[in-house]
C-alpha cells in the first residue's frame, strides 16, 4: 500500500502503488504529483513540464518541444522549435488526417505536407513545387521513400503537380489521360486516341498513336500515315503559334 524511496537526488513516496505518488528529482529539477497514475499527474521543472488528465488533455513541454492531446486519440500536436527550424505536426485519430509543416526562418522557406487517408496526399516542397495525388491508401499510415517510389504509383489514379511559375502536369487513371504544360509548350493525350504537343512556331498532333501523324514548323509541314517514318511535306504560313492559346 506504501512504498518509499530516498537517494542523494532522488525522493519518492507512493500510495497504493503505483496509482498515487509524490517525487522529487534534484539532478533533473524535477518534481512530479500522481494523482491516478499514468492518467492524471503532472510534472514541473526547469527544462521539462507535463500536466496529464487523460482521455480529456495532456501536454508535455521541454526547452524545443512540446506535445499534447486534446480528447485522445482524437487530436495530437507536435512542436519542435529551434533558432533556425521549425516543425509542427497536426494529427487526427493517429493517422485518419495529419498536416506537418516544416519552416526556416533564416531563408523563410516552408515545406508541408497533408494527408486524409484514404482519400488524398499534399506535398509542397521548399521550392514551391506542390502536388496532390489520390488516392492514398498507405502513404498517411507509413510515410517511406520506398512505398512512394515503389507501392503508391500502383493505386494513384490522379496526380497533379505545379509551381509557382505557372507550370503543371495532369495524369489521370495511370496516364490514359495526361497533360503537361509550360511556360512556352503544352503536351496532351487521350490515350490511345489523340496525342497533341505545341509551342511557339511548332505543333504536332497524332491519332491513333501515329496512324494519322501531322506537325507543322514555322515553314514546313508535314503529314505521315500508318507510322511511317516519311509523309507528304510542303510549305506554308503556319498556325502552330495560335495552337498554344
Amino acid at each position: 500500500l506504501y512504498a518509499s524511496f530516498d537517494s542523494p537526488s532522488v525522493s519518492s513516496r507512493t500510495w497504493l502503488w503505483p496509482f498515487f505518488g509524490y517525487s522529487t528529482d534534484s539532478k533533473k529539477d524535477e518534481e512530479e504529483r500522481d494523482y491516478l497514475w499514468p492518467l492524471l499527474l503532472t510534472v514541473t521543472g526547469s527544462k521539462r513540464t507535463v500536466t496529464k488528465f487523460l482521455p480529456f488533455y495532456s501536454d508535455e513541454r521541454s526547452e524545443d518541444a512540446t506535445k499534447s492531446w486534446y480528447l485522445w486519440p482524437f487530436y495530437r500536436n507536435d512542436t519542435l522549435q529551434s533558432p533556425h527550424y521549425r516543425q509542427e505536426r497536426d494529427k487526427v485519430l493517429f493517422f485518419l488526417f495529419s498536416n506537418t509543416v516544416e519552416s526556416w526562418a533564416q531563408d523563410g522557406k516552408e515545406r508541408r505536407r497533408m494527408a486524409l487517408w484514404p482519400l488524398f496526399l499534399y506535398s509542397s516542397s521548399a521550392d514551391g513545387e506542390k502536388r496532390l495525388t489520390l488516392p492514398a491508401l498507405v502513404e498517411p499510415i507509413l510515410d517511406r521513400e520506398g512505398i512512394e517510389i515503389l507501392w503508391a504509383p500502383l493505386w494513384r489514379i490522379y496526380v497533379q503537380q505545379w509551381n509557382e511559375q505557372g507550370d503543371s502536369s495532369l495524369s489521370l487513371f495511370w496516364n490514359l489521360y495526361w497533360h503537361d504544360r509550360s511556360k512556352d509548350s503544352l503536351g496532351w493525350e487521350l490515350f490511345p486516341l489523340y496525342r497533341q504537343r505545341s509551342a511557339p512556331l511548332f505543333l504536332e498532333v497524332q491519332i491513333l498513336k501515329g496512324l494519322i501523324n501531322y506537325s507543322e514548323s514555322s515553314s514546313r509541314r508535314r503529314l505521315s500515315l500508318f507510322w511511317l517514318p516519311f509523309g507528304y511535306d510542303w510549305q506554308g504560313e503556319t498556325s502552330a503559334q495560335e495552337s498554344t492559346h
